[in-house]
C-alpha cells in the first residue's frame, strides 16, 4: 500500500479506495480531475497541479501542495527491488516539486515526459499518502495506509482480506453511497463465480471464462467484460528465426485471432491488432487490415523467408498460458511451422536474461501509452528481448509523451510508432484478455463505471435499501 513499495499498476484498484488519485482515467481513456482540482501540462518538462480547498487526510493532515510534494518524492525513490523495476517512466524523471502556494504544486521533470507523467497521476504516482504518516509511522503505510480518499482502511490481513469503511471527511462524501467494502482475496478459477452464485460475494472480477456463462444466464447477476490487457508474441529479433522480417510478417498474418479467442476464451477475447486499443483516437484501421489473418499470404511469406527449423515458444508458468501456447502451435503447424513449447518457472532466468532465441507469449497489464512502448522497445528494458531496442519507435512515442494525452501531436506520434511496429512485425498482438466481472443485482445497484484497467469503480455502486 506504500507507493514506494508498489508492485505495479494493478494495485491502483486498492489505492483508489483510500487514497484516490489526483486524476481519474476512464476505460475509454478520458481523464477527469479527482483528488486534484486540475492538472495542466505547461511544457514537455513541467506539470502544474491545482488542489481543492479544505481536503484533509483521515488523520487530520492537510491535503496540500506540501503533501503532494512529500508523497511524490517518496514514490520516486523506491524502497524495494520490485518497486524499482516497475517505477513508472514519468515518475522516474521527477526532478523538483515546487510548492507555489498551499493549493499549487509544479513538478519539474529531467526528461520531456510531461504527458506521460500526466497519465501516471491517475495511477500510482497520483495516490497521495499522508505526510503525517510518512513522518511518524512510515512502517505502517504498507499495512494500514492513511489517505484522503472515499474510504479508510479499518482492517488489513495481507493475502486474505482488506476492509475499508466510508470516510466521512472525504471531499465528495455525499456521492459515496457505500458504507464500506470488504475485499476478499479469492484464488483464481471457479471460486470467483462460486462466491457470487452462493451469495458470499456481491461483486467479483476475473471470473473464469468457463464460469462466465453461468453468471450471465442468471437473472440475479449483471456482467461486464473489459478487454484492456493485450497478449503479445514478443520475439528475440536479434537471432534466427525472428531476425528474419518476412518470417515475422508470416507469423503476424498467420494467427487466426477470432478462432484463437473462440477456442481459448469462449469468444470473449477481442482480436488485437495494435499496441493501442481500437477505441483509441490513435488507432489506425488501415493497420488492422494489413495484419488480419491471411493464411495464403502467411504460407507465401514463410516460403520466401527460407525458415524451416522449428521455433521455440516460451511462456511464464505463473501465467498458465499452456492452452494459449498450444493453440498457437496448432495454428502455426497449418502454415508448415513447427513450434516447441517451454513453460518457464522463472522466465527471467530461463529465457530473458540468457537472451535465448525464440519467442515469449507475454501479457501486458499496464497503461497503454508511452509506458507500454517503453516496456517492449526502450533501451535496457528486459522485455526488449535479446537487448534489441528500437530508437525509431521510441523517438515517436517520446514526442507523444511530451504533450497532454489526446493532443493531435500525441495521436499522430502514437500512430507513427504503431505503424513502424506493424510493418516490420516487431511485436505481434494476439488478443485482448477478457476480464469478466459480475455483481449481484439483488443486492447491488447504481450506475457502474470502469477505470482504465477495465475494473469497476467500486464507489459507483451502492447496496440496495
Amino acid at each position: 500500500m506504500d507507493t514506494a513499495k508498489s508492485r505495479g499498476e494493478d494495485e491502483v484498484v486498492y489505492y483508489k479506495l483510500f487514497y484516490g488519485t489526483l486524476l481519474r482515467q476512464s476505460r475509454d481513456g478520458v481523464f477527469t480531475p479527482w483528488m486534484a482540482k486540475g492538472v495542466e501540462v505547461i511544457d514537455p518538462h513541467t506539470v502544474k497541479i491545482a488542489l481543492r480547498e479544505g481536503v484533509r487526510f483521515s488523520d487530520g493532515a492537510a491535503f496540500d501542495a506540501e503533501a503532494v510534494r512529500t508523497s511524490l518524492l517518496r514514490a520516486r525513490s523506491p524502497l524495494t527491488p520490485t518497486a524499482q523495476a516497475v517505477l513508472a517512466p514519468g515518475l522516474r524523471q521527477v526532478d523538483v516539486v515546487e510548492v507555489i502556494d498551499p493549493l499549487t504544486a509544479v513538478v519539474k521533470l529531467s526528461q520531456p515526459l510531461a504527458g506521460q507523467f500526466y497519465v501516471e497521476l491517475s495511477s500510482v504516482a497520483g495516490a497521495i499518502m499522508s505526510p503525517k504518516q510518512i513522518a511518524a509511522n512510515p512502517d505502517q503505510i504498507d499495512t494500514m495506509p492513511v489517505g484522503a480518499g472515499p474510504f479508510s482502511v479499518t482492517e488489513n490481513k495481507p493475502g486474505q482480506r482488506l476492509s475499508v469503511r466510508k470516510n466521512p471527511d472525504y471531499w465528495d462524501a455525499d456521492n459515496v453511497h457505500l458504507a464500506g467494502v470488504d475485499i476478499i482475496n479469492t484464488p483464481t478459477g471457479p471460486q470467483h463465480a462460486n462466491g457470487l452464485l452462493s451469495g458470499k460475494l456481491d461483486w467479483a472480477s476475473y471470473v473464469s471464462v468457463n464460469s462466465a456463462e453461468a453468471i450471465d444466464a442468471n437473472d440475479k447477476f449483471a456482467t461486464e467484460i473489459s478487454n484492456v490487457y493485450n497478449i503479445y508474441l514478443n520475439m528475440c529479433t536479434a537471432e534466427s528465426p525472428f531476425n528474419n522480417e518476412k518470417f515475422r510478417q508470416a507469423v503476424q498474418v498467420g494467427i487466426d485471432r477470432e478462432r484463437f479467442s473462440k477456442l481459448v476464451y469462449g469468444g470473449l477475447a477481442e482480436p488485437a491488432y495494435s499496441l493501442l486499443p481500437e477505441d483509441s483516437a490513435a488507432f489506425d484501421p488501415d493497420l488492422k487490415k494489413s495484419i488480419e489473418y491471411d493464411p495464403e499470404r502467411s504460407k507465401q511469406l514463410v516460403a520466401e523467408s527460407g525458415v524451416t527449423a522449428p521455433i521455440s515458444l516460451h511462456y511464464p508458468a505463473t501465467l498458465n498460458f499452456g492452452v494459449e501456447s498450444e493453440t498457437l502451435q496448432a495454428q502455426f503447424a497449418r502454415l508448415g511451422v513447427h513450434v516447441d513449447i517451454t513453460s518457464d518457472r522463472d522466465v527471467m532466468a530461463g529465457f530473458i536474461v540468457p537472451k535465448k532465441p525464440g519467442a515469449l507469449l507475454s501479457f501486458y497489464s499496464g497503461s497503454r501509452t508511452f509506458r507500454q512502448f517503453d516496456t517492449y522497445f526502450g533501451p535496457g528494458s528486459p522485455m526488449a528481448l535479446c537487448g534489441v531496442d528500437r530508437p525509431d519507435i521510441m523517438e515517436a512515442v517520446r514526442t507523444a509523451a511530451s504533450v497532454t494525452p489526446g493532443d493531435p501531436t500525441a495521436i499522430a506520434s502514437y500512430q507513427a510508432a504503431a505503424k513502424l511496429i506493424a510493418e516490420s512485425a516487431y511485436l505481434i498482438p494476439v488478443v485482448t484478455y477478457p476480464n469478466v466481472q459480475g455483481w449481484n443485482t439483488d443486492r447491488v445497484e447504481g450506475n457502474p463505471t470502469f477505470d482504465a484497467f477495465g475494473l469497476l469503480n467500486i464507489d459507483s455502486l451502492h447496496i440496495k435499501k
